[in-house]
């Protein structure tokens, strides 16, 4: 199965680690420049993701930064998991 993970965090990137090692050919997605070059070069900064881990399931390219959605017909799945923000701005906290 072709996977797209949106989201290389802390939730994203196990996520998508396990994907692949299970056999599923995984492209990940995130518009922060910093985590997209770290993974390219197999660096990892998720606990439960170690670099060896990284390295040894491997990534497609990611998608470009610009309008991955012009790719959703590529997959047979698109996971799409980024930070909700209250109201009041602050990261982590979610109100109905």
């Amino acid at each position: 199965m072709d996977v797209a993970v949106a989201g290389q965090g802390y939730v994203g990137l196990p996520l998508a680690a396990r994907a692949a090692e299970v056999g599923h050919r995984v492209v990940g997605y995130d518009v922060d420049l910093h985590r997209i070059n770290r993974l390219t070069t197999g660096q990892s900064y998720v606990e439960d993701v170690t670099s060896s881990r990284l390295r040894a399931v491997g990534f497609d390219p990611f998608l470009p930064r610009a309008e991955p959605w012009r790719r959703l017909p590529d997959f047979d799945a698109f996971v799409f998991r980024t930070r909700r923000r209250a109201a009041t701005g602050a990261v982590g906290t979610a109100r109905p």
